[in-house]
């Protein structure tokens, strides 16, 4: 069995063609069919073999949040571009990459006022209002990379819930519209609470 290193330089341009490409599908560069409403509600999870990478750090223009789990700086406008018609919640989509900290699960999720608005997906997963990250041992970088991103009906600041296990917060991120707080961390900049 074969390891694979990842240098910084494919990392940033695996982070480069994720935000060059917002307007197709994280399962991959082929185009899909638009996710049926039933399938775009339910919940996820996304594993190891998900991943599409590993990394020693996250880019410079993230921030770690509930200490395992990195996600754009709230400065970050993400670009949601449109990805199916109608008003539903898969309406426009900003694709960006998720990192997490190997060796730990993460559940990231939408409150229920957001579940008309808003979707997350990653790791090929259809667009959902819940998904769950298993741990990921050691490989050759202490961060997981999974593809993916978020829908919204229209341009939004879109509150995320994260939850290791060991700390719960909520991080606002600018999909196609900022979220105007300063750090992008809910209420004074963390709104939840550690165990």
């Amino acid at each position: 069995m074969s390891t694979v290193r990842s240098s910084p330089a494919l990392f940033l341009l695996v982070v480069g063609l994720t935000a060059c490409s917002a307007g197709h599908s994280p399962k991959s560069a082929v185009s899909s069919p638009a996710p049926s409403a039933a399938a775009a509600s339910a919940s996820a999870a996304a594993g190891c073999a998900d991943s599409i990478d590993h990394a020693a750090a996250p880019p410079g223009d993230y921030r770690v949040v509930a200490a395992s789990v990195a996600v754009p700086a709230a400065e970050r406008l993400l670009q949601a571009e449109p990805q199916s018609p109608g008003d539903g919640p898969t309406r426009m989509f900003a694709k960006w990459g998720l990192l997490i900290r190997t060796g730990t699960s993460a559940t990231l999720n939408l409150a229920p006022e957001w579940s008309g608005r808003a979707r997350l997906g990653w790791g090929g997963s259809d667009p959902v209002t819940t998904i769950s990250v298993t741990a990921c041992p050691p490989g050759s970088g202490a961060w997981t990379v999974f593809a993916g991103g978020t829908w919204v009906s229209e341009a939004d600041c879109v509150p995320i819930r994260v939850d290791t296990g060991k700390a719960q917060l909520t991080a606002e991120m600018s999909v196609g519209a900022p979220c105007g707080r300063p750090g992008g961390l809910s209420l004074g900049g963390i709104r939840g609470r550690l165990r």
